[in-house]
């Protein structure tokens, strides 16, 4: 009996895991909208030099979706403004990461120029590239 309880714990603390985890991921395939999601407005990249994360401790998320047929990579607009790399994500797949609100998040060519920039809102948001 007792072993029936330690692995209903470890699979509780799976499932936990999986879902904090699940926050960051990437996965290949088309993804729905969800009614709790809203799609971003994506700022145009000359935005960039002018933008910095600011210090948020709302908690949200952002999912970044490839519609092109190149690899994009994702990076964070950290507090003082500078790039930091989180994914690349191929193309027709999705990254979803963990953020706060009010953070910068900058797409950008596998050479490094930006294509688009994305601030996460109070509700978890969606990017389309392409």
């Amino acid at each position: 009996m007792t072993w029936i309880v330690a692995l209903l714990m470890m699979l509780l603390v799976s499932l936990a895991i999986s879902l904090v985890v699940g926050l960051s991921t990437q996965t290949i395939g088309t993804t729905v909208t969800t009614a709790a999601e809203i799609v971003l407005a994506a700022r145009t990249p000359a935005d960039e030099s002018t933008l910095r994360s600011p210090g948020s401790d709302v908690a949200t998320s952002l999912r970044f979706e490839n519609r092109t047929t190149r690899a994009l990579d994702v990076h964070w607009l950290d507090f003082a403004g500078q790039r930091k790399r989180y994914a690349t994500v191929e193309p027709g797949a999705t990254y979803t990461n963990a953020t706060y609100v009010g953070h910068v998040w900058v797409v950008a060519e596998s050479s490094g120029e930006g294509l688009a920039i994305y601030v996460a809102d109070t509700a978890p948001g969606v990017a389309i590239l392409g």
